[in-house]
């Protein structure tokens, strides 16, 4: 009987441990809406335009979803930073691959769709008033 009660206590400590930790991790993880435009290095000088909303937690890695011009649809974004370095894949599969820094909380590098090595495009991203969602 006491070690029943003993390995339910000790199960229960493990459960409020674990619970714990993820709402430690959830609250360390901040949450960022940008303004985006990715603009082609060669040809149009257009930029494409759309939103970002990004999930960064302590350790660097990057969750969120891109929204193109039509606010109806988004895409998937995985990353990581690494200080004030970023990168980010849209797309399922990574369709576009994104290098670059974070300075005074707006993103700017290069990208690159991963079908077509020359296309090669400006990617700037900068914070939105509009709170994400």
């Amino acid at each position: 009987m006491f070690t029943h009660i003993l390995r339910t206590f000790a199960a229960a400590a493990l459960l409020v441990g674990f619970a714990t930790a993820v709402t430690l991790a959830d609250t360390l993880a901040k949450s960022y809406h940008y303004d985006t435009a990715l603009t082609a290095l060669y040809g149009s000088s257009s930029p494409y335009s759309g939103t970002l909303d990004l999930r960064i937690d302590a350790d660097g890695i990057v969750n969120g979803y891109y929204h193109p011009e039509d606010p109806a649809s988004f895409v998937q974004v995985t990353g990581g930073r690494d200080g004030n370095r970023i990168w980010l894949d849209i797309g399922q599969k990574g369709e576009i691959h994104v290098s670059g820094t974070i300075a005074n909380g707006t993103i700017t590098g290069q990208a690159v769709y991963s079908d077509d090595q020359s296309g090669l495009y400006t990617f700037k991203a900068t914070p939105s008033k509009t709170p994400g969602t």
